[in-house]
């Protein structure tokens, strides 16, 4: 009798196992169902018409009002924006942004407090987006990088020295200028920062990665060096021995020396210079920004070559 109650238990206890076991099973099933439902749920949500009526039209109207005078207070016109296919998905995204704010949901509508300054900040969306969409659709503009492979043009005999440059924003756009006049290579000094570094890429655009470079501890010691090898160095700084940048006659091959922002070129390294060249400044600055100065001077130079 008791083994009978044990053996009936324990297959009581099995088949609760069993069932247990098979509810385990589809439990996953049921939550990946549930899942499914919830994205098709959501994606319905979100798969919304440019069109948003609220439920109450003079709210729209008076957006609409407010947003179409901050575009024309931007000198943006209104037609080019609103004159495309409502069911084009690769229409212009400023026609979307636009529609967006004149009936939006009526969850975005309730949190605007100040409808007037929201219409501005939007209408400023709203202007890029669409003069981003009209560069695109102008087929004469030349807006996209070339590809690496259809380079042909030799690295010009020209490198660049970077005298403890302190802004890594300058050092990405000397970058930028050395990619885009197809320089040797860029040299880093002291505390100039270098490649790789997020705020050197937010200026050079990714243009650091094309630019062959190396740092030096020292900028006396990458100036010896570069002359070891045959460059005539020249450094860019506003001195009364300074000669006119544009006066110059510069050899082949060539270093140009910038320095910091505030006490620019070390007065040692000057001292190394094979000579000082300098941009003429008519207002109360005496020099440039050094990328600005850098940009200048190595486009003189190709102008120079290339003639």
């Amino acid at each position: 009798s008791s083994s009978s109650s044990s053996s009936s238990s324990s297959s009581s206890s099995r088949e609760g196992m069993i069932i247990e076991s098979d509810q385990q099973q589809q439990q996953p099933h049921q939550h990946q169902d549930q899942h499914q439902q919830d994205q098709h749920h959501r994606h319905q949500q979100h798969n919304v018409q440019y069109h948003r009526m609220p439920a109450d039209d003079s709210q729209s109207q008076k957006r609409r009002q407010y947003l179409d005078q901050a575009l024309k207070d931007y000198g943006v016109n209104i037609s080019s924006i609103l004159d495309v296919d409502p069911q084009s998905s690769s229409g212009n995204p400023a026609y979307k942004a636009y529609m967006s704010f004149v009936y939006p949901k009526p969850n975005q509508a309730m949190h605007v407090f100040d409808l007037k300054k929201h219409a501005h900040l939007i209408a400023t969306q709203v202007m890029m987006l669409n003069r981003g969409w009209q560069a695109k659709q102008a087929t004469y503009l030349r807006n996209v990088d070339r590809k690496q492979g259809e380079l042909t043009q030799k690295r010009h005999e020209m490198v660049l020295v970077l005298d403890n440059v302190r802004s890594a924003y300058n050092v990405g756009q000397i970058f930028r200028t050395a990619e885009t006049a197809a320089l040797k290579q860029v040299i880093t000094c002291g505390i100039t920062p270098h490649p790789p570094h997020p705020q050197i890429n937010k200026t050079a655009l990714g243009a650091e990665e094309y630019v062959p470079t190396q740092h030096f501890q020292s900028t006396k010691q990458a100036v010896s060096h570069l002359q070891s090898m045959g460059y005539t160095v020249i450094g860019m700084e506003t001195t009364s021995n300074s000669q006119d940048y544009s006066k110059v006659v510069y050899p082949e091959p060539l270093a140009l020396v910038v320095g910091n922002e505030v006490s620019g070129i070390c007065t040692e390294v000057m001292d190394q210079c094979d000579g000082l060249v300098e941009i003429p400044s008519y207002g109360i600055k005496n020099s440039l920004n050094v990328a600005a100065a850098v940009a200048a001077n190595v486009f003189e130079v190709l102008r120079q070559w290339k003639n």
